[in-house]
């Protein structure tokens, strides 16, 4: 491969990768296995057919781009895009490719002697890499001996620590990889007993040579640990480079670490379960593993350990020891990240309870129930949260039956949690799987119903309204769970509905109507024992359980009927206000299904009950409802009032504060921008101190409900409203704040763009968003320029955000709407400068701006750009010599405008359906540019030229005749 080929993979490697891969990236497969069928062996042929598919589109792309101009190629290969191509073929899955890629750069000279040193290692991971396309066993034991070939060639012959260190590690990795395929040959039924036991051998063989690698790899990295944490407990550059690295190479010391016993117990469990070897190997790893975690706490492999050395004490037998670890587990936080390691957690801790006498029902609820009570749509599908939930309902069960043994629970108790794993059961019994089998079982021997039926325990005589009041509770908790699961599933559901999906649906819309009759049954005969005696926040209970059951069959007007009458009447008793609560979801949930033109009665009654909960129940969180739901009305109205006046009435601590703040103070500053722009210059003069008083109103408003929006609940609302004060800073000319705002406070909209926040980049409205806070943060830096300090800073962050904003349209396909942008930046601008009264800061930020434009005018090649930058200058500099006539600076923008003009005309508006109306305003700038500088006869050429083409134009001709004037009043 020649240099000029090497410079077409650097320019064209990424699109070439992209286009591979999406004909479809392959999947990750499991290890390969012994497989009886001979066409497997046919496999290796296809693949090599496949690649050399691929390499024939390789070599077309590259002819093609042979073909383009020299001036689109990268001057260079480089290391870095190199190994950015490299990874983009491995991460489509195009391994050969990407090993004859490695191949074809070897020989180049465009890239370093240290890239090229890398390669056989680059070559042996991707051979590793390739082996998850294998199913054939063999095929895949010689891709592994070549990978490690390769590795122990790089081991030799590394000359830097790091270099050798990776070599050994990943040679360790490959050593263990291969020995477990012959952990899985020694299982197979088509071996004799000799090729059994010699395949064990080997793994075992390899497994040693594993632990010897990982050992040596070590060895190694701890002097470069030691030496780096020694620099780093000093001062200065030195140290404080040492302490960035320290922490890096720490974690991967205990990862290195960790694997030697991950190898060892993975040794062990080649052996029976009673030799002495398997024993001394577990007991190793355990011990190994203890000093990981004691050491390394706070590390991931430090946890890791905590986890690894409870499998290795069940496996010895010691599961009180087992279970002691496993406590510090279920102890951590409840961070997603944790989610998985607590559920391998949980899977062990099973095994240990189960071997425990008497069986720790309690303890086992303590511990599974915080699991599988936060489990999202994902979890509850997953075979092993479903195997914990049948845990727990069958440590529901055992909790009950020794309850009723020892008689220590009323029978109202018992049958609760009976009922309790009944509704777990009857989840699971919805599922597939040996899960569903076995809940099933269950029902039938507890003599509970099954999905969607009446159990015994439920069916039972009746005796009091006590009894009948539990009973509905439970009944209701029922309700309450499966209208969570529906809910959950109709959430989660992709926007193309499966079969599958469907089925669910329906199967659990059953089950809720079912289980609603059942409550509704229940709750009357409840009534129907009520008595004299019966209290009323009794009877109220009720009648809030059944309101609630109406409104999960969706029956939202019996709902609000129940509540209303209980609001009417007993507003003083307990369960009202939650009653009342329900009306009001009621009455939102008939509002937003009526047509428009029906919703006059919903929207009455809805601002009535909303009124009266308010008043009723004031700082309540059924309250807190009712007065968001009021001012959410009032803003689809523009009662700007009253959303203000309901927004007050939320609670300050209560979640739906922020949110409906964010909306009124976002409508509030529309509005304020909506109003303002319809004003002349001398109505803004005017109104000044009223403007200024609703701005400062709007600031204030945004700031506080930013402030009540917490780090984890941070939305799209949220993120705007962050933006919109950044405008608004900037719009009161308070700078420091506008840049405080931008890039620094805790919702700065640059660091959640730089985060990639989900609650911009899962928006629809992210790519709106983008453009809208690159535009923002463009005016901000522009504006900094007026000081005359730092201004280079500001030129390069501008420039940044510039270049961010021209990735972000190109990569959208909206490129024309750059051209808005820059028009609504040319406002930002002049409303810049009507802002400065002083002729030094008009100064600073003119000579800045221009600088800023000449960088632009420099990079475009586009006339509609060149016209917006020449434009801009010329009216900028109009502006800075109505406050200094004189200024010189003003004369070179003009300049710089006329130049930057007469190239957009060259380049020209071809295509463009406004062409004809682009070259005039094109002139016209030209004209205003010459003027500027005084050379009003050339400019007069120019204002003929353009209205010989457009005679009639009356701007052209009341600016011509203006320009007449100055001519020959300086001649005079």
């Amino acid at each position: 491969m020649n240099d000029r080929s090497q410079r077409i993979y650097g320019s064209f490697g990424r699109l070439l990768a992209a286009r591979l891969s999406s004909a479809g990236c392959p999947q990750k497969m499991d290890p390969p296995q012994v497989t009886d069928r001979p066409q497997m062996k046919d496999r290796p042929q296809a693949i090599g057919r496949r690649y050399r598919g691929i390499r024939w589109i390789g070599l077309v792309l590259v002819g093609l781009s042979w073909l383009g101009s020299e001036s689109f190629l990268a001057p260079t290969l480089g290391d870095e895009p190199a190994e950015a191509f490299l990874q983009a073929l491995r991460d489509a899955g195009h391994y050969d490719l990407a090993i004859d890629y490695l191949e074809q750069v070897q020989q180049g000279n465009l890239i370093s002697d240290e890239f090229r040193q890398k390669i056989p290692f680059e070559k042996a991971a991707t051979i590793i890499q390739s082996t998850a396309l294998l199913r054939d066993i063999e095929l895949w034991e010689e891709r592994l001996n070549e990978a490690q070939t390769l590795l122990e060639q790089v081991a030799k012959q590394a000359n830097t620590t790091d270099s050798k260190i990776k070599s050994i590690e990943e040679l360790a990795n490959l050593r263990f990889r291969q020995s477990r395929i012959y952990v899985h040959r020694s299982t197979s039924d088509r071996l004799t007993t000799t090729e059994q036991t010699a395949a064990l051998e080997r793994a075992r063989q390899l497994m040693q040579e594993s632990l010897q690698s990982f050992d040596q790899a070590r060895e190694l990295l701890r002097p470069e640990l030691e030496s780096v944490t020694k620099v780093a407990e000093g001062s200065g550059d030195d140290a404080e480079a040492a302490r960035k690295r320290l922490e890096p190479l720490r974690n991967t010391f205990t990862q290195i670490r960790l694997r030697n016993p991950i190898v060892r117990e993975a040794l062990a469990d080649t052996y029976p379960a009673q030799d002495a070897t398997r024993t001394q190997l577990l007991t190793q790893a355990l011990k190994d593993y203890s000093e990981i975690w004691d050491k390394y706490y706070r590390y991931a492999a430090g946890v890791d350990a905590c986890l690894f050395a409870a499998r290795c004490q069940t496996k010895l037998g010691k599961n009180a020891e087992a279970l002691a670890l496993l406590e510090e587990i279920f102890e951590m936080s409840d961070s997603p990240k944790f989610r998985e390691l607590k559920r391998t957690a949980a899977e062990l801790a099973v095994q240990c309870w189960k071997s425990i006498e008497p069986y720790p029902h309690d303890m086992v609820i303590a511990k599974l129930e915080p699991l599988v009570t936060s489990l999202d749509r994902n979890e509850q599908r997953s075979a092993s949260w479903l195997q914990l939930q049948l845990e727990l309902a069958i440590a529901y069960r055992a909790q009950a039956t020794h309850l009723e043994t020892a008689k220590t629970a009323s029978p109202g108790d018992v049958a609760r949690i009976n009922r309790t794993a009944g509704v777990i059961l009857r989840s699971l019994a919805r599922s597939s799987g040996e899960v569903r089998d076995r809940a099933r079982q269950l029902l039938s021997e507890w003599k509970m119903a099954g999905a969607g039926g009446g159990g015994d325990e439920e069916q039972g005589t009746v005796e009091s309204f006590a009894d009948a009041k539990q009973r509905a509770i439970d009944l209701v908790a029922e309700v309450e769970g499966t209208l969570r699961d529906l809910n959950a599933l109709r959430s989660g559901r992709e926007p193309a509905e499966n079969n599958d999906s469907a089925a669910d649906e329906k199967i659990l819309s059953d089950d809720l109507n079912a289980a609603v009759d059942r409550a509704l049954a229940m709750l009357r005969t409840a009534l129907s024992k009520a008595d004299a005696t019966t209290s009323p926040v009794d009877l109220n209970h009720i009648r809030y359980l059944q309101a609630f059951s109406y409104f999960a069959k969706e029956r939202y007007f019996e709902t609000a009927l129940i509540g209303e009458f209980l609001m009417t009447k007993y507003a003083g008793v307990d369960w009202t206000r939650q009653a009342a609560g329900l009306v009001v979801n009621a009455y939102t949930r008939i509002y937003d299904s009526a047509a428009d033109q029906d919703k006059a009665f919903e929207k009455q009654r809805l601002v009535q009950v909303c009124q009266q909960v308010v008043e009723l129940w004031p700082g309540s969180s059924e309250s807190d409802t009712a007065a968001n739901v009021r001012a959410r009305l009032a803003l689809a109205d523009n009662d700007f009032a009253v959303a203000q006046q309901f927004l007050e009435r939320i609670s300050t601590n209560a979640n739906s504060r922020s949110a409906v703040g964010l909306q009124v103070s976002q409508r509030l500053w529309f509005d304020y921008r909506r109003e303002k722009s319809q004003l002349s210059d001398e109505q803004i003069v005017a109104r000044a101190e009223e403007l200024n008083g609703r701005l400062q109103q709007v600031r204030e408003m945004i700031k506080d409900s930013l402030a009540s929006v917490s780090q984890d609940e941070i939305t799209y609302d949220a993120a705007l409203s962050s933006l919109l004060l950044v405008s608004a800073n900037l719009e009161a000319n308070d700078l420091p704040a506008a840049v405080d705002q931008l890039e620094k406070a805790r919702l700065a909209p640059l660091d959640l763009i730089k985060q990639q926040h989900p609650a911009i980049f899962e928006s629809n409205r992210s790519g709106q968003f983008l453009r809208e806070a690159y535009r923002t943060a463009i005016a901000v830096y522009l504006a900094n320029l007026r000081t005359g300090v730092d201004t280079a800073s500001w030129l390069d962050k501008a420039s940044a955000v510039l270049d961010a904003l021209k990735t972000e349209l190109a990569k959208n396909g909206n490129e024309q709407e750059l051209i808005q942008i820059y028009s609504a930046l040319a406002k930002e601008l002049r409303g810049q400068f009507q802002l400065i009264t002083s002729p030094q800061e008009k100064e600073n930020l003119a000579k800045s701006i221009g600088q800023f434009l000449a960088a632009l005018e420099k990079q475009t090649r586009d006339g509609r750009t060149l016209l917006w930058v020449g434009n801009t200058l010329r009216e900028i500099a109009d502006s800075l010599v109505l406050a200094a006539p004189q200024s010189n600076h003003a004369r070179a923008l003009f300049d710089q405008a006329y130049t930057v003009l007469a190239k957009a005309e060259s380049i020209g508006f071809g295509g463009d359906d406004q062409a004809e109306a682009l070259w005039i305003d094109t002139k016209r700038n030209q004209a205003l540019a010459l003027r500027g500088q005084q050379k009003f006869e050339e400019a007069v050429k120019v204002f003929v030229e353009a209205l010989e083409k457009r005679p009639q134009d009356p701007r052209l001709q009341i600016e011509a005749a203006r320009t007449l004037q100055l001519w020959g009043a300086s001649a005079g």
